[in-house]
């Protein structure tokens, strides 16, 4: 299952934005930088990926500009026509550092460090069918600037429900949204996701974005 979370952030963009341009071909004080950590619980894996907006366009960064985490290149992958730049560690990566040198070689520098984590208990399934279907993590209580978020999906079913009340403990399902989900077995999810203000970047800002991914389960809901 994919779930690579800077897709979050680069959807955000299509609206308004356009494929690539070179960053060669822009003002480099005029650049947004966006930077994401996630852990995927399900994959044990980490991956950091980081992208680059200039007026809501995508840029390809061009020599001699670099980014690279925790002082290792990050590959750059063409996602229908955008690049994103990705590192993936096989295992859990707590923290780690970006640092952007733009064309000018100014470097900027942003620590990132992984969100709370969130897993499923291993009741979820009498939670779905319980009298309140009040449907609770493993992990923290919602805290300022987190959302966390429930998935249930099948090969008919794409279903979301998400809080960002701080001090949330679980997501309640709500009558209107038993239709669709009784009388089904799917994969079951949470991810708990965080956003903060860049530390080091142009005067145009940009956002980091962290996100935990908790393992996928099979549940019955009736």
């Amino acid at each position: 299952m994919y779930r690579l979370p800077i897709t979050v952030l680069i959807f955000s963009f299509f609206i308004v934005g356009c494929f690539n341009r070179e960053s060669l071909d822009v003002d480099p004080s005029q650049i947004e930088s966006y930077y994401s950590l996630a852990y995927d619980s399900q994959d044990n894996q980490t991956i950091a990926s980081a992208f680059y907006t200039f007026d809501s366009i995508f840029i390809r960064l061009e020599k001699p500009a670099v980014v690279i985490f925790d002082k290792k290149s990050m590959t750059e992958n063409d996602v229908q026509g955008i690049s994103i730049y990705t590192q993936t560690q096989s295992r859990y990566l707590a923290s780690g550092i970006f640092e952007y040198t733009n064309e000018l070689g100014t470097t900027y520098i942003n620590n990132i460090s992984l969100t709370d984590t969130i897993e499923i208990p291993i009741d979820i399934e009498d939670q779905f069918n319980s009298d309140d279907r009040a449907i609770r993590w493993i992990g923290p209580p919602v805290s300022e600037n987190q959302v966390v978020t429930l998935f249930v999906r099948n090969n008919f079913i794409n279903f979301t429900k998400e809080t960002d009340v701080a001090g949330a403990t679980s997501i309640a399902l709500e009558d209107e949204d038993l239709p669709l989900l009784l009388n089904t077995t799917s994969n079951v999810y949470f991810t708990r996701t965080e956003l903060f203000p860049l530390q080091q970047g142009t005067t145009k800002g940009g956002e980091i974005i962290t996100e935990y991914l908790s393992k996928i389960t099979e549940v019955t809901i009736r």
